[in-house]
């Protein structure tokens, strides 16, 4: 093995390898000793009757994946139906929270609901759907969780 110039035998290869695992494991704390956070969740409703379809659209990483889903569920918290998918070449947040309302409408409708309360954390897209900004799409009333 050839390192910087130099031949090392085995024996100094496999020495100096487990010396440095050794720094690495030594240089962070033990699983033990860290604390960890227990976060509950639950369906949160408000106090709303009948079927509710949550959606969220992002972007992340590099390269940048945009990416779109949603859940349906009833009043109570029972999964009804759910989505997801991705938008191929594309970094526009704006069109994966449009994109993910859109596909929500469309499986809301296959499934046969006609009323539900549709929640998604994207104010410009409950705005531009509510005809506040440019635009004059106003069918659905969306409220911001």
């Amino acid at each position: 093995m050839c390192l910087g110039g130099e031949t090392w035998c085995l024996q100094c290869l496999t020495y100096n390898i487990k010396n440095s695992i050794e720094s690495i494991i030594f240089s962070f704390p033990p699983f033990a000793t860290v604390a960890v956070a227990t976060r509950y969740i639950r369906w949160n409703d408000n106090n709303i009757t009948g079927v509710i379809l949550n959606v969220d659209g992002s972007c992340h990483g590099s390269p940048i994946r945009t990416g779109f889903s949603g859940v349906m569920r009833n009043d109570t918290g029972l999964f009804l139906a759910g989505f997801s998918g991705f938008i191929l070449g594309s970094d526009d947040i704006l069109l994966s929270e449009l994109s993910t309302i859109y596909h929500g409408l469309i499986m809301s409708n296959d499934l046969g609901y006609k009323e539900f309360a549709c929640y998604s954390d994207s104010l410009v897209c409950i705005n531009r759907i509510n005809g506040r900004l440019r635009g004059t799409i106003s069918m659905l009333s969306l409220s911001k969780t």
